[in-house]
């Protein structure tokens, strides 16, 4: 009897881990979209997908998105939205109230709480266990603000609703967090627990700094630019753009603003701006030549020349 109940428990065992190490049956399901995606580098990249029986697969890739291939599937009803890695194992996916996370490249993952159930969106880590989020809390009990976990994600502070209309962040190192709201840019120097006006402009929806010293903000088609950390700003009118919805610089010359349906480069510091091609959805660079998009129906786009051309990369499993 006790052979037979160890023979059973075994081939239980074996049960569970099989159906747990899987989602490799997830290839046989047609994928009918990516909505989200992440790369850590120019070959390895995840990403959320539609597929047919409803479910949503989280995919991954080795090689820069020429193929992909399943690592695990949610149900439809997690509501799963932005997506974000922070290396090859440890990533994070914002849900309807809640995050979820991994620690082995996809495989699996867990359920993290949220404060007072905020609305969460532009995900980041600057560590595997630091990292920021901007929230908006339910039921118009103040605007959006920056949320800090310390943890990877299993607490955040600050844990109670408050004013505030952040549209964007940047964040430098724990010593430079710099955050645009409703009223203009302002810079904390001790982890977000304090901020600092820097710049008093209406109507700033994104900021970028490369370095200490060195960023930008933008406000419809006119981008501000700083090279002594805040203390002055000058501004760059972009004729003919459409507003700017998000900006990005990799160092202290080179940076890249989008608006719908538009790229601008500049390689001076913000001096000047040249038109680049659409990548049909925000991009986001690795460096000056380097970088990816995704647009609506889920198509990669990539550039390996600053934004010159980009060159699709449909889904392919």
């Amino acid at each position: 009897m006790n052979r037979l109940l160890t023979t059973i428990a075994a081939v239980a065992l074996m049960a569970a881990i099989l159906v747990a190490a899987s989602p490799a049956s997830a290839q046989e399901r047609k994928i009918s979209r990516f909505y989200s995606a992440w790369f850590v580098s120019p070959q390895i990249g995840f990403a959320l997908a539609d597929v047919e029986n409803g479910n949503v697969d989280v995919m991954q890739t080795a090689n820069g998105g020429q193929s992909w291939t399943p690592a695990y599937s949610f149900r439809p009803d997690n509501d799963l939205g932005w997506m974000y890695f922070y290396d090859q194992k440890r990533g994070w996916i914002v849900g309807q109230k809640r995050i979820w996370m991994t620690t082995n490249g996809g495989k699996n993952w867990g359920k993290l709480g949220i404060p007072r159930e905020f609305e969460l969106k532009k995900l980041r880590f600057i560590a595997a266990s630091k990292g920021y989020v901007i929230g908006s809390p339910p039921y118009g009990s103040g605007g959006p603000t920056v949320l800090v976990t310390t943890n990877a994600g299993q607490t955040w502070t600050p844990d109670k609703y408050q004013p505030g209309s952040v549209q964007d962040y940047s964040v430098v190192d724990e010593a430079d967090i710099w955050m645009v709201d409703e009223s203009g840019a302002s810079l904390s120097i001790d982890k977000g627990k304090t901020w600092t006006r820097k710049l008093e402009k209406t109507g700033l929806v994104a900021v970028s700094f490369p370095d200490k010293g060195h960023g930008a903000v933008s406000a419809g088609n006119v981008v501000s630019c700083t090279s002594d950390g805040g203390t002055t700003w000058k501004d760059s009118k972009v004729e003919d753009a459409q507003p700017f919805t998000q900006l990005f610089f990799v160092d202290a010359t080179t940076g890249f603003a989008w608006a719908e349906g538009q790229l601008y480069g500049t390689k001076d510091g913000c001096a000047t701006w040249t038109k680049l091609q659409d990548p049909h959805g925000p991009p986001w660079f690795f460096d000056a030549n380097t970088g990816w998009a995704q647009d609506l129906s889920g198509t990669m786009w990539w550039t390996t020349n600053g934004g010159a051309t980009f060159e699709s990369r449909e889904l392919k499993q």
